[in-house]
């Protein structure tokens, strides 16, 4: 585990090991519920092993997705307390953030601020990272990837969405999950139909695949130890901590 906190930060970084999608989800809870009773707020990177496919809160799994036929590919799936669309993590890098309500601000306010300290990383590591500007995004199939298109204040680089997020809130709580692609697998989610030959839903645009929504453009390479410092102004939302939230590890 690895930590870039200053000394006045009241915030926890945890950079955990792969682990398998629930237990991923159960520490997240758990992360909230010691937030509750007045453990500092989280920010947390984690990987996950083996590959798994999650859904989002309220998205319809079992009569959308074959689930035997993700099991003999050796992916799991698990849900998210987030809402949001599904995402394959393989080749990718998960953050939550866990906090008060008040830390942050309303839901628009939180998810912009998490969005600018992420964007901010990011540029650190060399990536253009921006905000997606305001504007409509296109319908999407129902067995689309959280990838497939950036919505409005969303992570992008050259018009491309590299962060998919979600949120959640219970009990004065809020919980966000993101997802950094580290490689662009996303379109493997469309291969699992329910039906043995249930073709995939068309695709409105046929080169976004290829076009990839990841870092490596920017950096030409995957880094194995890089880092960017996250500023806690960002995070701080008005609470005032100082010096740094923590370091984004990209491998």
């Amino acid at each position: 585990m690895s930590s870039a906190l200053s000394a006045d930060s009241d915030w926890r970084l945890l950079d955990t090991p792969p682990a398998p999608g629930a237990w991923n989800m159960a520490l997240d809870e758990a992360l909230m519920h010691s937030v509750r009773a007045g453990a500092p707020p989280v920010l947390r990177f984690y990987r996950w092993t083996p590959r798994c496919l999650s859904l989002g809160r309220n998205q319809p799994g079992r009569d959308r997705y074959d689930l035997e036929r993700l099991a003999a590919r050796g992916t799991e799936v698990v849900r998210r307390p987030t809402g949001g669309r599904a995402v394959l993590h393989d080749r990718e890098l998960t953050y939550s953030v866990i906090a008060m309500e008040g830390t942050l601000g309303s839901p628009r306010e939180s998810y912009a601020a998490i969005n600018r300290a992420l964007a901010a990383g990011l540029r650190r590591l060399g990536v253009p990272a921006a905000l997606q500007p305001r504007g409509s995004r296109a319908p999407v199939p129902s067995l689309a990837p959280c990838f497939r298109e950036p919505a409005e204040g969303e992570v992008v680089a050259g018009g491309r969405k590299l962060i998919g997020s979600a949120q959640y809130r219970e009990g004065g709580v809020m919980l966000q999950h993101g997802s950094l692609l580290l490689e662009d697998d996303q379109g493997e989610v469309r291969e699992y139909p329910v039906g043995p030959t249930a073709p995939p839903p068309p695709n409105p645009l046929p080169q976004f695949w290829e076009r990839g929504n990841t870092i490596l453009p920017s950096l030409g390479s995957c880094p194995t130890a890089g880092s960017a410092v996250l500023p806690s102004p960002e995070l701080g939302g008005g609470a005032g901590g100082g010096g740094a939230v923590g370091v984004l590890r990209t491998c």
